[in-house]
Order: C-alpha cells, then structure tokens, then sequence
C-alpha cells in the first residue's frame, strides 16, 4: 500500500535512501557562520578601544585597555586626597596638621598599593581568560 511506513529492515545495514543536497547559498551545517561586517558587527577590524567598545558580541574586552588608565586615575585621586588631608589638618591646627602631614601620604601609599593589587587582579584574570581562549582553540600551547 502507498501510505504505509517503510519495513524495519528495509535500510538495515546502513542503506538509506539518498539525500538531496542543500539549495546554494544554504549555510554550513553546524553553526551561523560569520558574524556580518559592520561597525558594531564581530567583524570589525582592529583590535582599538573604540572597536572593542562598540564589539556587541563581547569577543574583545575594553577593561584590559583601560587598566593603565583607571591606575593613573587612581593615583591622581589619591594624590588629591592626600593634599585635601594636608590642608584640611591644618586648618584644624598645627597638631593635627604635622600628624596628617606623616599619615596621609602613608595611608595614600597603601591605597596605592590596594589599588595596584586590585587592577593587576583583573588584568590577570583577563589574561587567564585569553589563553582558555588560545588552548580551547588549539591554536598553541601555553
């Protein structure tokens, strides 16, 4: 009969009818392809920080570039702080101005520190982040 289901062991042993081929233009199985070329697209050039700011797949991190720049800043900030210190204690006298004077630039210091320990964590956890990438990959090993 025409409407009934093909016998089990009609494609035993790995004999299964033939498959038409895809329509041209039809992707490649197993995934999108490539992301489309544009100025927001994966398919940017370059590796700059506007790139990689307007990178809407997340491929490429602008905090590893800003790392120089939040340390400077910090230390600008920091060095302000120590000075609004210097000036507010000795605006409350003489006494408290010598204290500050010796502990504000020491506690500026251990800011300094904290801070640089807190960005070259991030860096650090970026870069373990790269080098998955590489390995998973297998472009190298590392």
């Amino acid at each position: 009969m025409p409407g009934n289901p093909p016998r089990q062991d009609q494609y035993s042993g790995g004999a299964y009818p033939p498959v038409a081929p895809p329509p041209p233009n039809y992707p490649p199985p197993g995934g999108y392809g490539a992301p489309p070329p544009g100025p927001f697209g994966a398919g940017t050039s370059g590796n700059g920080f506007l790139s990689s700011l307007f990178d809407m797949s997340f491929h490429r991190f602008v905090t590893p570039k800003l790392i120089k720049v939040l340390f400077i800043l910090g230390i600008v900030g920091i060095a302000l702080w120590v000075l609004g210190m210097w000036i507010w204690g000795f605006s409350q006298g003489v006494g408290a101005g010598l204290v500050l004077f010796i502990l504000a630039p020491i506690m500026g210091f251990v800011w300094i520190l904290l801070a640089r320990l807190w960005l070259e964590v991030v860096e650090v956890l970026f870069r373990i982040e790269e080098h998955t990438a590489i390995m998973a990959r297998g472009e190298k090993k590392i």
